[in-house]
């Protein structure tokens, strides 16, 4: 039966927020397994088979789950299997990096049913793109009512409480600083609908938590290594997203590797992202192909991280040395991450990632000579799989996150009841 969105719909017996938090509990799960029968949910969440019933059957009423078929258990036993309803509700995901910008529409499950991406010009201030940003996003909610929150990710340092990135460095090209983006993306320029801007390190992870990565990753503490444009660092504790006291933890990629390098535009000296960020890395590659003509790096007149990658298995020289310093570098941070964090995996992310395990190796072998054997042989450094941009993935894991946790936001009932 067709169902319209509900007004000040308040939720029954969940004044003490037990009921919400079971909500939360079993929505989370459903989002990771895709689909859960009642019995699967009250083994995983720790619920009895009759809160379960309960709740279900109130998630059900208000559109916010279905029924989706048979499963077959472990002892052979069918059982009715649900899911969240990808089709009644949408979220749009806002993607602000150094050079470009992406605005993408997806359902609840996280597949990206629109997508727009857009070149910034370097040194190019962000108006015209926060403009066309602004004109995207109110363009999806005219054609698509059914929008329940938008996810922004921006690079940091970024103070999530007062919604400010203090500054946006680029080796080379004059850093952008300050810009406060609680009018920019405030919920009254977006029709009223939820506005929840995250650093992008910190959607990265959540990306990965949601749509990417295995169960067994997400015990403990586990961290995103973004290498990017920019170098940073997301960390999730036993589910939860760290951020520090304003929101700006684990900027690792204004960790000094070189206390007498070059000055960053932070303040500090030798910041690892001049150093292994793809912006580096592809400043470092186009140094080296002009000392070597006959390099296979100079086949090409704009070069992309997998090209270079591509080029250093095939034997370049130049290619090779470029892996080798930027694996390096990538090694140096690692060891920070793991010294400070203590994590159980490290997962690196972005755009580096594509040097897959021919670049995993080197930097395992960085940080197996520099930390202590424990530590080394304790924590799983891994790559990411990732399908897509998990960056702009993560904005709209950062709109669904907030959906979950606020099932309010995610409540239809059927068109003659708003009628009534």
């Amino acid at each position: 039966m067709k169902t319209a969105k509900a007004k000040n719909i308040v939720m029954v017996d969940n004044a003490d927020g037990m009921l919400l938090r079971n909500q939360i509990k079993i929505l989370q799960h459903l989002q990771r397994a895709g689909k859960a029968t009642r019995t699967e949910l009250a083994a995983h969440t720790g619920l009895t088979q009759a809160a379960v019933s309960k709740i279900t059957a109130h998630l059900i009423a208000t559109g916010t789950i279905e029924e989706a078929g048979l499963l077959t258990g472990r002892l052979g036993r069918r059982s009715i299997a649900l899911r969240i309803r990808s089709d009644g509700w949408k979220v749009i995901g806002i993607k602000l990096s150094r050079r470009n910008y992406s605005v993408g529409l997806f359902d609840l499950s996280g597949q990206m049913l629109r997508q727009v991406k857009r070149e910034i010009e370097v040194g190019q201030g962000f108006e015209e793109a926060f403009e066309r940003i602004r004109s995207t996003v109110l363009g999806y909610i005219a054609e698509f009512e059914d929008v329940a929150a938008i996810g922004v990710s921006v690079p940091g340092p970024f103070l999530s409480k007062e919604k400010k990135i203090l500054l946006i460095s680029e080796y080379g090209v004059e850093p952008r600083r300050d810009i406060d983006l609680s009018d920019i993306f405030s919920s009254r320029e977006f029709g009223g609908k939820p506005v929840i801007i995250s650093h992008d390190a910190n959607a990265g992870v959540l990306a990965d938590w949601w749509f990417g990565i295995e169960d067994r990753i997400f015990k403990g503490v586990v961290v995103h290594y973004l290498l990017g444009e920019g170098v940073g660092a997301g960390v999730i504790i036993d589910g939860q997203v760290f951020g520090g006291a304003q929101g700006a933890s684990a900027e690792i990629g204004h960790v000094s590797v070189d206390s007498e390098g070059e000055r960053c535009a932070c303040g500090n000296h030798g910041c690892l992202e001049m150093y292994c960020s793809s912006l580096a890395f592809l400043k470092d590659a186009y140094e080296r192909r002009r000392a070597a003509p006959h390099s296979s790096l100079n086949l090409h007149e704009h070069l992309t991280p997998e090209m270079v990658f591509e080029a250093a298995r095939a034997g370049d020289e130049a290619a090779a040395a470029c892996v080798d310093r930027a694996a390096y570098y990538i090694g140096l941070g690692l060891v920070n991450i793991v010294n400070c964090f203590n994590p159980s995996s490290v997962i690196l992310c972005n755009e580096m990632a594509v040097g897959g395990e021919f670049l995993l190796q080197k930097v395992r072998e960085v940080a197996r000579q520099r930390l202590l054997p424990y530590l080394f042989d304790t924590v799983d450094i891994l790559v990411s799989t990732f399908k897509g941009d998990d960056i702009l993935f993560g904005a709209a894991a950062v709109a669904i996150d907030y959906c979950l946790k606020n099932p309010n936001s995610l409540t239809v009932v059927r068109r003659e009841e708003v009628l009534l």
